[in-house]
């Protein structure tokens, strides 16, 4: 969130495994859900201008801790 981008570049470290096969959940339901926040690239993820004010709507796409089906329990962060 600090750098407005994550490179694949991060997970090279493991072998066998890329950012788009990696995130590719997370990745859908940015392009789905916030498209003009961030651009999704099959290597990257940068936030655009707009989405640096709303980073955290970005980030919560990625975050284990909410949930998934629409249910409030176990929600631990939130945007205003």
């Amino acid at each position: 969130m600090c750098n407005g981008q994550v490179s694949g570049e991060v997970l090279r470290t493991r072998p066998g495994v890329t950012f788009g096969q990696h995130f590719a959940a997370e990745l859908a339901t940015v392009k789905e859900r916030c498209p003009e926040l961030a651009l999704v690239r099959e290597d990257s993820i940068e936030l655009t201008e707009l989405g640096r004010t709303f980073a955290r709507n970005v980030a919560m796409c990625f975050d284990a801790y909410l949930p998934r089906s629409g249910d409030e329990a176990g929600r631990y962060s939130q945007t205003v």
